[in-house]
């Protein structure tokens, strides 16, 4: 058996999260723990919005605004509170050369609560608006197995975190015109991750090594927003938003140890290895466009956002690919979002759809992780390899919504969808079904 993939040797599996001694090894592994918290890209919450695939920017009217696009809350009708959650069911299949393993996962979260206050001025009303966010979720399972011959024994992979990613937002919102509405908001990000990993091999006889990382963190980080929502005719509406670059620290803590048989069945156990990192990140500017066309009873929108994640920094310093600097391991990303909402005429009940496109901007993976031992010394290898997208990531959405006496308004969605990517080894499926409950009180 031959294997050509990149390889990363560290003293322990924590520097997949925290710095490599390597500067081109820290790279990488940086990038590696903005893909596994889901940091890249964050998607969005509310049940009306969800609904219709997020294809919300031209739409906002309410507190969804402060997530969707700021100028909304401008358009929203006098005070309003709202509240939702969030249930989770993941699947991810991992196959290594013909060793299948499958884990499932579920999930219960906050998923946001905001609030709108107007300000009435001799001139004009200006909005304000705050709230809390879920906007991705870090909660991921997943067991890799191998055989590996040239290694001279099996290997496992066991991976556990949980996290949810939080934006705290602080928004303002005016209309310019009767057509125009602009705001701006104020982004502290916030995720607080834990997860285990455990890497085992089985050698010859029944010797073994087993090393544990057990790891709590915290992420921070600040940004701000910039909408704008225009209506262009009477049916026809169109809105913008520019985000500017994240700035991120990360921070984590925990404790490693291995545990060792060796072939005569003897053994020792490390004490627990204290550990402590932080590391800075900085994530691109994003560009969000929206067009609705907004009948009596039915609202149809498509949304386009725009992002180079090669201008991805960790560190101070661009992410690339230690082997050749000129390939980019990160990707400039478009994604499509699509909605639609039916109102039944002469009711308050409103039925929804929609989808999303959302490609990966990180163009590798890890695909395993073994212990290696020299004689003298242990230490971990990660091997890394660039990816092939065999399905990048879409969504399917529908949703129902209803409102009793124009200030109380309910709504429910679910999505499903996900993607699957492959190295020559390794095979990367995952699933994930989504339900979002959402209340909204208007007064």
């Amino acid at each position: 058996m031959m294997h050509t993939s990149k390889t990363l040797t560290a003293a322990s599996l924590l520097l997949l999260f925290l710095a490599l001694p390597a500067a081109s090894g820290a790279q990488l592994m940086g990038v590696l723990t903005l893909d596994r918290l889901s940091a890249l890209d964050t998607w969005g919450t509310g049940a009306k919005a969800y609904a219709m695939g997020g294809a919300y920017i031209s739409i906002s009217d309410d507190a969804l605004g402060l997530i969707y696009n700021p100028a909304g809350i401008a358009r929203s009708n006098g005070r309003e509170i709202s509240f939702g959650m969030h249930q989770l069911w993941q699947d991810v299949d991992e196959n290594y050369e013909g060793n299948l393993t499958g884990t499932q996962g579920s999930y219960t979260a906050f998923g946001h609560i905001a609030a709108i206050f107007p300000y009435e001025t001799y001139t004009t009303d200006v909005k304000f608006g705050f709230g809390v966010f879920r906007v991705g979720s870090s909660n991921l399972e997943y067991v890799k197995e191998a055989s590996r011959p040239d290694l001279g024994g099996d290997v496992r992979n066991v991976f556990l975190q949980t996290g949810n990613i939080y934006h705290y937002k602080f928004a303002v919102a005016g209309n310019i015109s009767r057509n125009i509405a602009v705001g701006g908001t104020f982004i502290i990000w916030d995720e607080s991750p834990n997860f285990t990993e455990e890497i085992s091999y089985s050698g010859v006889g029944d010797s073994t090594y087993v090393f544990t990382d057990n790891v709590t963190a915290d992420l921070d980080g600040v940004s701000f927003e910039f909408g704008i929502i225009a209506r262009l005719s009477t049916f026809f509406h169109a809105g913008f938003v520019f985000s500017t670059p994240a700035w991120i620290t990360y921070q984590g803590s925990g404790s490693e140890y291995y545990d060792v048989t060796f072939q005569d069945g003897s053994g020792w156990s490390a004490d627990p290895y204290p550990f402590y990192g932080e590391e800075k990140f900085t994530l691109p500017m994003n560009f969000r466009f929206g067009t609705s066309l907004q009948a009596e009873n039915l609202v149809v929108a498509l949304d386009v956002s725009y992002a180079d994640y090669r201008q991805t920094t960790y560190g101070g310093k661009k992410l690339y690919y230690e082997n050749d600097p000129t390939i980019d391991i990160m990707k400039q990303v478009w994604s499509y979002r699509a909605g639609a909402e039916l109102t039944i005429p002469w009711t308050a009940l409103s039925l929804r759809a929609g989808y999303m496109y959302l490609p990966q901007p990180f163009r590798g993976i890890d695909e395993l992780t073994y212990v290696e031992d020299d004689g003298n010394e242990f230490w971990l290898t990660t091997e890394w390899d660039f990816v092939k997208m065999q399905e990048e990531r879409h969504y399917y959405t529908a949703g129902i919504g209803y409102v009793f006496d124009k200030v109380l308004a309910l709504d429910v969605a679910v999505s499903r969808g996900g993607f699957e990517r492959s190295t020559i080894y390794l095979t990367d499926k995952r699933v994930c079904t989504e339900f979002i409950a959402s209340a909204a009180y208007r007064f």
